[in-house]
């Protein structure tokens, strides 16, 4: 009996030892991706056409979305399940990040007296807790130009 219990106590430390090797190993071969030191800019790329007037601006009453910036270096990546938070610079403006955390639309109330806002993204590293932030992006609040931006053909009219 002493024999077995003295094989079985062997034979599982030679278990251990052999998954602590494949670990290793693993671990060696298997790239991970590097998680980002850097966040990049905010890209507006999309919401309601027709009261967008420029780039990075959205008129009053509507809506403007976002691309998350990409993280730096090239090749990190954020840790999965983990999302990006966006953060307006004034309580008024609504925002809504897509699900995925990629997007965020940014709503600005009709009656608004506000010319612009920033719109900040950060995202907590997982690994050591360490908060990384893009650069603000600063979104102009202005109403959409009326000015016709081509003309049609030219009529004779007598």
């Amino acid at each position: 009996m002493h024999e077995e219990h003295k094989l079985e106590r062997h034979v599982e430390h030679d278990i251990h030892r052999i998954a602590n090797y494949l670990e290793r190993l693993v671990n060696h071969f298997v790239p991970r991706p590097q998680e980002p030191t850097a966040l990049g800019p905010l890209v507006q790329i999309g919401g309601n056409m027709a009261l967008k007037a420029t780039n990075n601006s959205i008129a009053p009453g509507g809506t403007g979305v976002f691309q998350s910036g990409q993280p730096f270096p090239v090749g990190s990546a954020l840790a999965p399940g983990d999302l990006p938070t966006f953060l307006p610079s004034d309580p008024s403006i609504i925002l809504t990040p897509a699900p995925d955390g990629s997007t965020v639309s940014a709503a600005v109330p009709a009656g608004t007296a506000l010319t612009a806002f920033t719109l900040q993204e950060s995202y907590t590293r997982a690994s050591d807790g360490v908060v990384i932030q893009g650069p603000p992006l600063t979104v102009t609040i202005s109403a959409p130009s009326n000015e016709p931006t081509s003309l049609g053909p030219l009529t004779q009219l007598s």
